[in-house]
């Protein structure tokens, strides 16, 4: 006879806190969100799913109605942490960058207009210019000096899309490094979402 699990426990309406955590990293993992951590996701998930079982005086019937609240679960929490930067996270039918939320910020709220920021940022951007590795350094003025065009910055430099696409990933990785240094990111900022195109590999004529 197999012995139960002491941390397996009993949950109302039938359920197990087994199959709560269960469902909790499937809700998780379908929930295609990359701007929390997964164990972060579950726990938020496996949050509303007991929420909901203890609240409830019917089960939540079908399985799927659970696994709906821990998704909707995920998705306001990533909603709310976007707002506070003014960001949609997760709406793609409107624009990344939340107007109303830059105009109050940076217009109503804004007190004596002070050059501190223009200042610290020109000074920050000079020297990690002056630190970044050359052929980054190149990448990112050519992209800037074409009105931050990739094709027509790629054609300067003699590069196909793809291979200019990978080095300006590996460049911005290597900038964002450098601002954030000494400082802990928040996930929305940890790192870049885009992923770098391959760059094509060629293979020597063979004169034999």
């Amino acid at each position: 006879m197999t012995k139960a699990d002491p941390a397996d426990i009993e949950l109302p309406h039938g359920y197990r806190l087994t199959q709560i955590d269960r469902f909790a990293r499937v809700a998780a993992l379908h929930s295609r969100f990359r701007h929390i951590q997964v164990d972060e996701a579950v726990a938020i998930a496996r949050s509303a799913m007991l929420e909901a079982l203890y609240g409830s005086d019917a089960p939540p019937e079908p399985d799927t109605r659970l696994l709906d609240i821990g998704r909707y679960a995920i998705m306001v929490h990533i909603r709310e942490a976007g707002r506070m930067y003014g960001l949609n996270l997760t709406r793609t039918d409107r624009p990344r960058v939340m107007r109303n939320h830059v105009r109050y910020w940076h217009t109503f709220t804004a007190g004596t207009s002070s050059p501190e920021d223009t200042v610290i940022d020109t000074t920050a951007l000079h020297q990690i210019l002056a630190t970044l590795h050359p052929d980054a350094r190149q990448i990112l003025e050519t992209l800037a000096i074409h009105d931050t065009n990739p094709t027509t910055a790629a054609a300067a430099l003699g590069l196909t899309r793809g291979a200019f696409a990978g080095r300006l990933w590996r460049a911005r990785r290597e900038f964002y490094r450098l601002w954030h240094e000494g400082e802990t990111p928040t996930n929305l900022w940890r790192a870049t979402r885009h992923r770098p195109t391959p760059e094509p590999t060629t293979t020597p004529d063979n004169d034999n």
